[in-house]
């Protein structure tokens, strides 16, 4: 018995014929497709715009950067984005810039507060470049390769704790870690030798609060200084010489995650000769030091230097004479400018003071010189400067005997750097220096990170007021101990106020400065060793 479950032919009705059947299966197909599609295209375009909404610009030629929520009393950071290349350097083998000096007798060094804690490993380079924080500062100069100690100065000048992240990056080697705690109103000193011994490195310091650093590398019996530096893609240096046994090395810091090209333009002065600039190409490894021996590029010649990367970097400058014993240098200047400051020259019996002018335009350049000295007043000079090389004035042939600050003006933009030579050591005097780069500004606030006193060490601030109305500054002293000590001074129009520290501040010896002015000024720190031959200098930070 045969069952039929037609429905209606159950009900005694006949079914309706194939080809109508077909029609309809046809109709309710297409509407239930119709349908579906509308609902996918119109998720698809929810779904784009909202993507859209979180999607940030990208302007043309600059880098995507995203960055994390702030959280309460922190400053937002921004993360670079991955970066992958070719790694390489380049031909030939660059020695460390440590590694031919002769070792010998240290000087006494001032107290050096070292970080609690482990080294730790950094992040590979090859998964991410290094953060970009909003405090941020770099060195390319670093050595504890025996004689020489290296260490950080950081200035906290804020009400807040801050938390300091210390990177050293190797020139062979991954970058080594280490965290600090910086109390409010403190200056504390991180001495690199306890983190990595025995090898040469850059460094980058990065906080969650606002701080000032500045490095001090000291060797034989002399060294060098540099204040914070921020990467950059062109460098200068006005001051260089590979003749006698002078050595210039140039220190290169990349911190990227990709390696950096650079170009490095030795422009020869030598007067009463036309010369051209000698072109050498490098290539920095990503988060690594790279070391360039400017007497190997150049030898036995005075030269300014202009350093070009594709990539962000931070470039120093050590120049190492007499048996590479005595040192000078730091931190180059990153843009040129037609007006130049200088706060602190010294003349006196001893010393001869000179600033070099470095000019990378193809014209030549005239520069007014406008002196100020602490004994006799004003005086003005001119310097030209060729085309693609450098020139210097002595300031000791027009203001002897004295303290001098210097305003420079020029037709061309140009970079200026201060360099003191000095007979020091008393019956068996040696020759040592000193140096600072020029300010292009002046400003309200400076930091000093660095201005340490006691029986081995004699630092002093100079504060230039080029206006012609005094401005009321002061000086608010910070040490490893907190209760900040604050003295005000007038600095008289168009003068220079040089200010010893350890007669504003008495039995103290870690020892930073600010200094807060009514009106614009500019700031320099000098420091001379007084058991030992050597100085050193540098520019003040302004405000940030």
């Amino acid at each position: 018995m045969s069952i039929n479950l037609d429905p209606e032919a159950v009900n005694g009705q006949s079914p309706p014929p194939p080809g109508r059947v077909t029609t309809i299966l046809i109709v309710l197909l297409a509407v239930v497709i119709f349908v579906t599609a509308t609902a996918v295209l119109l998720i698809m375009k929810q779904r784009s715009e909202a993507m859209a909404l979180l999607r940030p610009t990208v302007t043309p030629g600059r880098l995507l950067t995203t960055a994390t929520p702030a959280q309460p009393g922190k400053t937002p950071v921004a993360t670079s984005p991955t970066v992958t290349g070719a790694s390489g350097r380049a031909t030939g083998t660059l020695p460390l810039s440590t590694a031919t000096r002769q070792p010998g007798q240290l000087p006494l060094s001032p107290t050096v507060v070292s970080a609690a804690g482990s080294p730790t490993a950094a992040p590979s380079p090859t998964k991410a470049a290094p953060t970009v924080a909003a405090r941020a500062w770099y060195f390319g100069e670093g050595a504890s390769v025996p004689p020489f100690r290296t260490w950080y100065a950081i200035l906290n000048p804020g009400n807040q704790a801050t938390n300091v992240m210390l990177t050293l990056y190797p020139e062979n080697g991954k970058p080594v870690q280490r965290n600090v705690a910086v109390a409010p109103g403190t200056q504390m000193r991180v001495l690199a030798n306890e983190i990595l011994p025995n090898a040469a490195f850059g460094a980058g310091i990065t906080s969650d609060q606002p701080v000032y650093v500045e490095r001090f590398t000291l060797g034989d019996r002399d060294g060098t200084t540099s204040s914070g530096l921020s990467p950059a893609n062109t460098w200068y240096f006005p001051e260089g010489e590979t003749a006698d046994d002078f050595t210039v090395w140039l220190l290169v810091l990349n911190p990227g995650a990709t390696p950096a090209n650079l170009t490095v333009t030795y422009m020869i002065y030598r007067p009463e000769e036309t010369t051209q600039p000698v072109v050498k190409k490098y290539v920095a490894p990503p988060t690594s030091r790279l070391t360039i021996d400017g007497r190997k590029d150049v030898p036995a010649d005075v030269m300014g230097i202009m350093v070009e990367s594709d990539q962000p970097v931070v470039v120093e400058q050590s120049l190492y004479f007499d048996n590479q014993k005595a040192a000078y240098g730091g931190g180059g200047a990153t843009s040129l400018s037609t007006t130049w400051y200088v706060a602190s020259a010294n003349t006196q019996e001893g010393f001869t003071s000179r600033l070099a002018v470095l000019n990378p335009n193809k014209q030549p350049a005239v520069v007014k010189v406008t002196m100020i000295g602490s004994k006799s007043g004003r005086a003005q000079d001119s310097l030209s400067v060729p085309p693609l090389s450098k020139n210097d004035i002595v300031l000791n042939e027009d203001m002897d005997g004295q303290l001098v600050a210097a305003v420079l003006e020029s037709d061309q933009p140009v970079a200026v750097v201060r360099a003191t030579d000095y007979m020091s050591g008393g019956d068996n005097p040696v020759l040592a220096a000193y140096s600072a780069q020029a300010s292009a500004t002046a400003a309200g606030q400076w930091f000093l990170p660095e201005t340490m006193t006691g029986s081995d060490y004699d630092s002093y601030v100079a504060i230039f007021n080029p206006a012609t109305t005094p401005a009321s500054a002061t000086v608010t002293y910070y040490t490893d101990q907190g209760q900040p000590i604050s003295k005000v001074y007038t600095v008289a129009p168009m003068t220079c106020l040089t200010i010893r520290v350890a007669d504003d501040v008495t039995g103290k010896t870690v020892v930073a400065a600010g200094v807060s002015s009514t009106q614009p000024v500019v700031v320099e720190r000098t420091t001379m060793f007084r058991r030992s031959v050597g100085a050193s200098s540098s520019a003040g930070i302004p405000a940030r």
